[in-house]
């Protein structure tokens, strides 16, 4: 059992009947009126305590009493956005090769693409790569609701390509363009959005493995 004081009591009740999971300093400033020296030495004890786990300075999973030792359960997603608010990012490669079905084994890193940070990171037991990319690489995206987050993503046409290059994570080219062959038959995607997101990838041997592999899309654009 945790003890807690009186004001670390009312914290952790607000936050609850809240129905907070990501807390930031601002929301514990805004909500209980805090100093900055008062605040910071409530985050270090309810931090002691496992009820906030840190994701960036300033910000925390909060986890009520009754989620119990193994925390409070946080869609890895919605982690990515806390870290751009310029919405500069996507997640894609392999993570996006789970979640539109393309591959039924479940990756242990969440890929973060981006603009301005290349690092690697533990984020509440979560592996995440934030990989740095051109600003023309920023296209074929869409975005999702996780909980209350918008999270960007690359769109399944998107992903097909980036499958077709960043392909040793399904077993190669070959299962790659085995993959990709199989959607597209079943027209299980757009293919004037493939063909487009095709013309513009920046990597050349991608294009050229996705024309040579498949007449649909050598027959429609030039490569």
């Amino acid at each position: 059992m945790k003890t807690l004081g009186p004001i670390e009591t009312n914290i952790v009740a607000r936050l609850t009947y809240e129905k907070k999971i990501i807390v930031t300093t601002k929301d514990l400033d805004l909500l209980f009126n805090l100093k900055p020296e008062d605040r910071k030495q409530i985050v270090f004890r309810l931090k002691k305590k496992n009820i906030l786990t840190t994701i960036k300075r300033g910000t925390y999973v909060f986890s009520p009493l009754e989620a119990g030792p193994a925390g409070t359960g946080v869609d890895e997603l919605s982690i990515p956005p806390l870290f751009f608010p310029r919405k500069n990012y996507y997640i894609g490669y392999s993570t996006m090769f789970n979640y539109y079905g393309f591959s039924e084994q479940l990756f242990q890193t969440v890929y973060v693409l981006n603009t301005s940070v290349r690092q690697e990171k533990i984020i509440y037991g979560v592996s995440y790569k934030f990989l740095k990319i051109s600003e023309n690489c920023m296209y074929g995206l869409e975005t999702i609701k996780v909980r209350d987050a918008d999270v960007i993503i690359s769109s399944k046409e998107r992903t097909l390509v980036d499958l077709i290059y960043f392909n040793k994570p399904v077993g190669g080219i070959n299962s790659a363009i085995q993959i990709f062959t199989l959607i597209v038959e079943k027209k299980q995607c757009d293919i004037k959005k493939l063909v487009h997101y095709t013309v513009y990838f920046p990597n050349v041997t991608t294009r050229k493995r996705i024309a040579t592999k498949n007449a649909i899309l050598s027959g429609r654009c030039q490569f």
